[in-house]
C-alpha cells in the first residue's frame, strides 16, 4: 500500500469523526476520489452537488481549517522538531488536551484533530429539532430569538452564544468516555 493511500485514509477518518457521509461514483472502481455533499442531503437526490473531500493530509489550508472546528474552545500549537517531524497540540479551555504527530505539519494537525474529536466531539446541531433549539435559547436568555425564528436562525444565535457552547461542551465531555 502506498503512502498516499494511507494518508487519504486519514482524510476519511476525519470525515467519519465529523459525521460527513462519503460517497464514490460508480465509475470510480478504485474509490480514489471520495465525495461528500456539503448540505448533508442524500446522494440519491443531490449527487450533482457532490464535492471532492478536501485533502486535509497534504493541504495546509484544509488542515488549518480543521482547527476552526473547535472555535474559541481551544488553542493550538504547531512545532517542528530537530528532525523533519512535526507535532501539534490542542488545549481545550476545560484543561483537557490532544496531540498529534506527523512527517508533515498537515498530518500532525490531522492526527491532533482526530485525537481532539474524542475529547470534544462535534455537536451535530443540525440534527437537533427546532423545539430543542428554542428551549436552549430560552434557557440561555439569548437575545433576538422569537417563536417565528427559523431553525437556521436559532442555530446561528446559539453558535454565537459562547456560554451555551461552553455548557454543551462540558456536558458532552462529562457524558463521553475518554479514550486512551
Amino acid at each position: 500500500m502506498n503512502p498516499e493511500t494511507i494518508d487519504r485514509e486519514l482524510d476519511l477518518k476525519i470525515a467519519a469523526a465529523m459525521g460527513i457521509e462519503i460517497y464514490f461514483n460508480d465509475w470510480d472502481a478504485r474509490q480514489e476520489i471520495p465525495l461528500y455533499i456539503p448540505s448533508g442531503k442524500s446522494w440519491k437526490t443531490h449527487s450533482m452537488e457532490a464535492r471532492p473531500l478536501p485533502s486535509y493530509h497534504k493541504n495546509y489550508g484544509a488542515a488549518f481549517s480543521l482547527l476552526d472546528l473547535f472555535k474559541n474552545m481551544a488553542g493550538f500549537k504547531l512545532e517542528r522538531g530537530l528532525t523533519e517531524w512535526w507535532w501539534c497540540g490542542i488545549e481545550f479551555i476545560s484543561g483537557l488536551s490532544a496531540k498529534g504527530e506527523g512527517i508533515t505539519a498537515p498530518i500532525a494537525i490531522c492526527n491532533a484533530i482526530l485525537s481532539g474529536l474524542t475529547v470534544y466531539p462535534i455537536i451535530p446541531m443540525e440534527k437537533l429539532n427546532r423545539e430543542t433549539l428554542m428551549e436552549m435559547c430560552k434557557k440561555r436568555h439569548v437575545k433576538s430569538w422569537t417563536a417565528h425564528s427559523s431553525k437556521k436562525e436559532l442555530m446561528d444565535l446559539l453558535a454565537a452564544d459562547e456560554q451555551t457552547m461552553l455548557e454543551l461542551m462540558r456536558s458532552m465531555m462529562s457524558s463521553t468516555p475518554t479514550q486512551k
